[in-house]
């Protein structure tokens, strides 16, 4: 399994030039945008290559994931833009924040929806790593674009409606995962 991680790396380092000449021709909000759609784009490459048992085509949605990552590195910096003193530190310590939480619940989505995909169970190893794959991809593209977006959010409507706006998302996901927490309970007492 270190072919998709090397391949992933690769892509990350081709795609850093690309990256940055994007951001100072386009700006950076576009720039993530098209990130992000590549990032949307290598998971969705990533998923059709672990439902059709196809490593080639695994591995090109891990190589994609790299031009993505490529994108991703400067988050931490774009959110730093136009603050000073103590709010950039709070800015960047938001976005680690939000990597270190991701990669926390990633591997617990994993655990919990293997069987989500009929017929597509990430019983094996092998396949198991596949799905944390296609998994840090959502989970990571996800963090990526709300912190992208709770910015001009944030500089929009205060920091009260940020909060309003994380709460609902973060009940949407905790409550499945609670609902199968108890279920797989409930099925051990029996």
């Amino acid at each position: 399994m270190t072919l998709p991680v090397s391949l992933l790396n690769l892509g990350l380092a081709l795609g850093t030039i690309p990256a940055a000449v994007a951001m100072r021709h386009f700006g950076r909000r576009s720039s993530y945008v098209f990130g992000a759609m590549i990032g949307m784009l290598a998971g969705l490459v990533a998923t059709m290559g672990i439902i059709w048992a196809s490593f080639l085509i695994f591995c090109a949605g891990t190589f994609l994931a790299g031009f993505y990552s490529a994108y991703v590195q400067s988050y931490r910096f774009a959110a730093t833009d136009g603050l000073g003193g103590h709010d950039r530190e709070r800015a960047i310590a938001r976005v680690m924040l939000g990597g270190l939480a991701a990669a926390i619940i990633g591997p617990q989505l994993v655990i919990w929806t293997r069987e989500a995909l009929p017929g597509h169970a990430f019983a094996g190893p092998e396949e198991r790593g596949r799905a944390q794959g296609v998994n840090d991809f959502v989970v990571f593209g996800a963090v990526a674009c709300a912190s992208f977006f709770s910015g001009s959010l944030l500089h929009s409507s205060g920091w009260g409606m940020v909060n309003r706006m994380v709460f609902p998302a973060v009940a949407f996901v905790l409550a499945p995962l609670l609902w199968r927490a108890t279920r797989t309970r409930n099925a051990a007492v029996r």
